[in-house]
């Protein structure tokens, strides 16, 4: 559960991210100004890191994390539909609602990393914790190198959105796997999850 949760939650994230400025130039900005917004948008990130560590002690580690990722897939997939279509103009409404998208995208994306760092450790007993979350997150950067090389072939089979859509669906098969098969950590002995 752990090795697929990073493999599809890191395909989403750093394909989204990796390829975001290019996708915002192509709806009408100056790479200037598409560097300039993907920076605004990624404050939203501040936030989410907060949120999560709230409610990952409040609701628990499974709860939070599937939360976060299906809300990533939710804004991800919304931030793809956003100006589709569309060329952007600096003033237009459409571009408000780009970075509105974005702004709640980058808080959920962000906010999944403070879930992937807080549950992953507590799935494994302390003789193996460094080892187990090691590997996981390792295995996780497969789909770190895989969606950055995924994204530029959507987008030119396909259109941008398709890129967000298949960011959208990588969220959600984590957020899959962490509600089937994830166990709850919160206030329970360590040793006692690992069995």
């Amino acid at each position: 559960m752990a090795f697929g949760l990073w493999f599809f939650a890191l395909i989403g994230f750093f394909g989204l991210n990796s390829w975001i400025a290019v996708l915002i130039k192509e709806r009408g900005f100056s790479i200037v100004g598409s560097v300039g917004f993907v920076t605004l948008i990624t404050l939203g990130g501040i936030p989410g890191f907060a949120a999560a560590a709230a409610l990952l002690e409040r609701a628990g580690r499974k709860p939070t994390t599937a939360l976060f990722l299906i809300c990533a897939a939710a804004a991800a997939y919304l931030y793809g539909k956003a100006g589709a279509g569309t060329v952007l103009t600096v003033s237009g409404v459409a571009v408000t609602w780009l970075f509105v998208a974005g702004f709640v995208m980058q808080f959920f994306m962000f906010g999944m990393w403070s879930c992937l760092y807080a549950y992953t450790p507590e799935l494994y007993p302390t003789r193996a914790r460094a080892t187990g979350a090691g590997f996981a997150s390792a295995f996780g950067r497969i789909g770190a190198i895989l969606g950055p090389m995924i994204v530029p072939v959507l987008v030119r089979d396909h259109g941008p959105a398709a890129a967000f859509q298949v960011g959208a669906g990588g969220f959600l098969i984590a957020a899959l796997l962490v509600l089937t098969l994830g166990v709850e950590t919160r206030g329970k002995v360590l040793e006692a999850v690992s069995h």
